[in-house]
């Protein structure tokens, strides 16, 4: 495994610091994040961004079908000649504007700070076409969506944990990347739930916890004035909206009192 520097000396690029772009350098967290994915040659893999394809190169050793969608146009250029063959496809495109595929894939990434909530947005759009994902991202990110309550707890954690269950695989220091970052990351697996809300409701559900958690220091009864029967609800108006738990918005969301 060549150290991404030289490679990019080679192509004559730079690290992109807008596209946020951060390469591991360390192969052993790249196996290990792959031998989370227990592939098998029937598995359908999206990598999200595949840079200078130290996680592709891992990924394509399990004979698996694969496409990578890589923003960066040099970037793409030099994959789709390094990667060859007939189950192997690169699209050059940003991922927040790709059509997932229709058949049941498996999502890996390396996602930078700066559109891992869009993306996050995005697989639970549809989470249908999902077998599971492995993400490695920022760890104050991932400290949000394993948040039940307090600071860390708002509408990124309910959002996953609505339609994700969300274990944490392991750490990644910020020395295991070129260029380090400042931050250190998570990687993680999202492995998608059954749908709790019907679609009406999950509207009804994202508009109390979006006007919720914009006055979240408020109680209940101040944020949401209009509602009188707390009782039904079965919450004290006197919590705050980071006290309520995501069954307690679900069943919100069912009543509809809103």
């Amino acid at each position: 495994m060549s150290h991404p520097k030289y490679l990019l000396n080679s192509l004559g690029l730079r690290p992109r610091k807008s596209f946020g772009q951060n390469f591991l350098i360390q192969k052993n967290i790249i196996q290990k994040t792959v031998k989370e994915g227990h592939l098998s040659k029937d598995d359908f893999i999206l990598e999200i961004g595949p840079g200078l394809g130290a996680l592709t190169e891992e990924l394509l050793k399990h004979d698996i079908s694969y496409i990578g969608v890589e923003k960066d146009k040099k970037l793409y250029e030099y994959l789709k000649n390094r990667f060859t063959g007939n189950k192997t496809q690169f699209m050059c495109e940003d991922f927040l504007d790709f059509v997932l595929p229709t058949s049941k894939i498996t999502v890996f990434g390396n996602i930078p700070y700066n559109i891992t909530s869009p993306i996050l947005e995005k697989l639970a759009r549809n989470k249908e076409r999902l077998k599971e994902v492995i993400l490695m991202i920022p760890k104050d990110i991932a400290l949000k969506l394993k948040a039940k309550e307090g600071k860390l707890y708002g509408p990124l954690s309910l959002l996953v944990q609505l339609h994700f269950e969300v274990q944490n695989l392991f750490e990644v220091g910020a020395a295991n990347f070129y260029p380090q970052p400042k931050i250190q990351s998570q990687v993680l697996k999202l492995t998608p739930r059954k749908s709790l809300l019907d679609p009406a409701q999950e509207e009804i559900f994202f508009k109390i916890v979006r006007h919720a958690f914009q006055k979240r220091r408020k109680m209940l009864k101040a944020i949401f004035p209009e509602v009188h029967d707390w009782v039904t609800i079965g919450l004290n108006p006197q919590l705050r909206p980071e006290n309520v738990t995501l069954e307690e918005f679900i069943k919100w969301s069912k009543i509809g009192l809103f």
